[in-house]
């Protein structure tokens, strides 16, 4: 799945923290696998985009969240420029 980012369903971007704002990622990832035939328990690589650093902790307990029990293999990278508002995009692979 190619790099998601915090909208809404109509496009909007959801405004807040980066612990809001990873929430609306992977509720919109958590639909899209499913919507595919897969889930959150079939993602083997994630790749997770921050704009701050001190962001990690907030993203990652979030993130601890919708990955139960033994999580993918996962890279995080802080980003020097997302388009304004933006704190967190994430990408991954999945099995079907």
């Amino acid at each position: 799945m190619s790099g998601q980012l915090p909208l809404k369903p109509d496009g909007q971007l959801v405004e807040g923290d980066i612990r809001t704002q990873t929430k609306q990622v992977l509720e919109n990832i958590t639909n899209m696998l499913e919507e595919a035939g897969s889930s959150l328990a079939k993602v083997v690589k994630v790749g997770v985009y921050i704009s701050d650093i001190g962001d990690f902790e907030a993203m990652n307990a979030c993130y601890s969240e919708y990955f139960i029990g033994q999580p993918p293999a996962r890279t995080t990278l802080v980003v020097s420029k997302f388009p304004p508002g933006i704190k967190i995009e994430i990408d991954l692979t999945a099995l079907l």
